[in-house]
């Protein structure tokens, strides 16, 4: 299995569990009740890998799928990555009116806007909207003949969809909401491609007061604020 993370136990995982995704290589991606103690939301990302009948569930973090994403992030992969995100995030957009969120808000101040990630009524329940979407690029990536390891960066693509749709029901100790929600991962990801951040640096960066508080116009200058974007300049 790709990733550093150590696994555990399928029966372990806290439901209720959606399962959201199988791989070409079998294996199963799954949304789980959180292990936190405080706060848990019902958007831990599992990936489940079945070894002698035994079930073993990872949940793997960004510095683990950044990884992946620098390995194939080369030749024409790249144009292929970059297309995926950008459809991933667009489709997160839309769904879950992140422009209708920040429109009067550049610096993100009014960052909780109307969406309430309590209800189940919200896009990130709507399984198979998200199934389907998943579905749709699984048979878009296979047509590009990509050389992929035992599918580690079509999973990873995939955890990294279900990861950003995650950052919008994340609620923390203070109960503080994820202030740019999914363009945090996009921006790690960023960071990654273009060569400024290690994989490690990059997972590390949002967790500092100093850098996310001039997030916004980062984003902005590398043109992933606004509704149109790309990822490399």
């Amino acid at each position: 299995m790709w990733g550093k993370q150590n696994y555990r136990d399928f029966n372990e995982l806290k439901k209720p569990i959606r399962e959201m995704a199988v791989s070409t290589s079998g294996n199963t991606i799954v949304y789980n009740l959180g292990n936190k103690k405080v706060n848990p939301d019902k958007f831990q990302v599992s990936l489940i890998e079945e070894v002698n009948n035994e079930k073993r569930a990872y949940s793997m973090g960004d510095a683990d799928y950044f990884n992946i994403i620098k390995k194939y992030y080369k030749g024409d992969n790249i144009k292929v990555i970059d297309l995926a995100i950008k459809t991933f995030v667009k489709f997160i957009d839309k769904a879950a009116g992140f422009y209708d969120t920040y429109g009067s808000s550049e610096k993100g101040k009014d960052y909780s806007g109307k969406f309430d990630i309590y209800s189940e009524n919200t896009f990130g329940y709507q399984n198979q909207d998200i199934i389907e979407k998943i579905k749709k690029f699984q048979e878009w990536y296979l047509s590009q003949e990509i050389s992929d390891e035992n599918s580690e960066l079509e999973e990873a693509l995939i955890i990294i969809f279900l990861a950003m749709i995650s950052e919008w029901y994340y609620l923390g100790k203070y109960n503080n909401k994820s202030k740019w929600q999914h363009r945090v991962k996009l921006f790690g990801i960023y960071q990654v491609e273009t060569g400024k951040l290690s994989p490690e640096e990059a997972a590390q960066w949002s967790k500092k007061r100093e850098n996310t508080s001039k997030f916004g116009d980062l984003c902005r200058s590398m043109k992933i604020f606004d509704k149109e974007f790309y990822l490399k300049k």
